[in-house]
């Protein structure tokens, strides 16, 4: 009957933490030499929101991204905002064929979307292309998501548990992650 119609549910709240269908695909780019400076200040004040100052490579952020040995992979919404980044280096010679993941930030509201999955799976896939054999990553503990996260992409849990690696603040726990080179 037409006057029972169910109304439909209401919008989401401007700041709700429920993100769109269109906002759950997550292209994920690398930032190249010639893009302009807007991503990456996009990134770095996503850095100042999410880390405490301690933390933050907010002040060195550009130089951090723009060092000959790190890549900066990074996801935007339909906006243009950043809804994450990961930052990687890479070990240069005469160390062994290797990388790091020196950052990983998603915007809180996209957080449990797959962003940081998503993230993480570009970097692995350049890093396997550039002839890596191993990548390494420090974690707060206390971080069981992210944790959570690295252990399903393969990484383990290597050596002590490192106290007060964040600041004396928080420990840290190395997780590396072994690439085969048949990918």
């Amino acid at each position: 009957m037409p006057g029972n119609k169910r109304p439909p549910p209401p919008a989401p709240a401007p700041n709700s933490n429920l993100v769109g269908a269109q906002e759950r695909s997550h292209e994920v780019k690398l930032l190249k030499a010639g893009d302009d400076k807007r991503v990456v200040a996009l990134c770095a004040t996503l850095e100042r929101k999410t880390f405490p100052k301690h933390e933050s490579l907010f002040e060195g952020f550009e130089k951090e991204v723009r060092r000959r040995n790190a890549l900066l992979f990074y996801c935007e919404d339909s906006a243009g905002a950043v809804k994450g980044y990961l930052i990687v280096s890479w070990r240069l010679p005469p160390a062994p064929r290797g990388g790091n993941i020196e950052k990983v930030c998603v915007a809180e509201r996209f957080r449990r979307t797959g962003v940081g999955r998503a993230l993480c799976e570009a970097a692995l896939a350049a890093m396997r292309d550039k002839g890596a054999l191993e990548v390494l990553l420090h974690v707060d503990p206390g971080r069981v998501r992210a944790v959570a996260l690295y252990e399903a992409l393969g990484f383990v849990r290597t050596g002590p548990l490192i106290e007060g690696y964040y600041n004396n603040i928080r420990d840290g726990q190395r997780m590396t992650l072994a690439l085969d080179e048949a990918g």
